[in-house]
């Protein structure tokens, strides 16, 4: 729908993603299946945030995060309609449903817990779920795809602008999934963007980045905080709020005093999940 609309406002929408951006005299040459110049580039391809490294900008990764997730057929005796979101020693799961009628259900730990159980294979990941209270009423008995596994670590672009060139989104910042917030950060970064290219002003559009990667880091260590009964998790205790990595967030606060995380469900009555992790 984004790409429809800009083609409407006047893009030329290429065929195919591009592949190189070339820095030349002036600006940048685009390798696409159509070649292009272009004056300016704004980098939107996500986590991978391959058109920065390209221009020697390089992620300052947070965590080492992946999904695992699995797509089932819903039923109509499901105990659970609307985002489900559980705590294991391991990680957390979470589950909602999809637009097609089906459920997408996952897991969230770090890259080597993942190795260790095998979550790659239905295998692993059956058994990661058997670990769980709610989120395998959702599963038993039925069918499901085959694993998917994608990162969703959180991370810092250094820089995420320079002569030319701007990251958005992801490519910029990308946050934890239980966290939330990744597509207001797209929106606000992607206005911010737009802006900074109109102007020629990238000292904004920096400072907005620094903003809500503080303000983003705080909550992360908040909402991580919820959860205390798993002390001795390896993946819970690099989440803990006295844990500060100084080369990629700021001092992490004490967590404000809330509910055990075992199991949180969205009440919104919305049909769409009001903070779906973002892939």
């Amino acid at each position: 729908m984004l790409a429809t609309a800009a083609a409407r406002a006047g893009a030329t929408v290429f065929p195919s993603r591009v592949r190189r951006v070339h820095r030349i005299a002036g600006g940048f040459t685009v390798d696409a299946a159509i070649p292009a110049h272009a004056d300016a580039v704004v980098d939107a391809t996500g986590r991978a945030a391959r058109i920065s490294r390209e221009l020697d900008a390089r992620p300052a990764r947070h965590d080492r995060l992946v999904c695992a997730a699995r797509v089932v057929p819903r039923r109509g005796d499901e105990p659970f309609r609307d985002t489900f979101v559980e705590a294991v020693a391991e990680g957390w799961w979470y589950s909602a449903p999809l637009p097609d009628g089906h459920r997408i259900v996952a897991c969230f730990t770090d890259a080597p817990i993942a190795a260790r159980a095998g979550l790659a294979t239905p295998a692993g990941w059956r058994a990661a779920l058997v670990a769980t209270t709610y989120v395998r009423q959702f599963v038993r008995g039925r069918a499901e795809s085959p694993v998917r596994v994608v990162t969703a670590a959180g991370h810092r672009l250094r820089p995420c602008a320079g002569p030319g060139w701007l990251a958005v989104g992801d490519a910029a910042f990308a946050t934890d999934p239980l966290s939330s917030g990744g597509v207001t950060s797209a929106l606000r970064t992607a206005i911010a963007a737009a802006a900074a290219l109109a102007d020629g002003d990238r000292a904004n559009y920096l400072a907005l980045v620094d903003a809500m990667a503080a303000g983003y880091y705080a909550r992360h260590s908040e909402i991580y905080g919820w959860e205390r009964r798993f002390p001795t998790s390896a993946f819970w205790q690099a989440r803990r709020p006295d844990v500060t990595n100084s080369t990629t967030s700021p001092e992490p606060r004490r967590p404000a005093a809330g509910p055990p995380m075992s199991a949180r469900r969205s009440c919104s009555s919305s049909t769409r999940p009001r903070s779906r992790p973002e892939f």
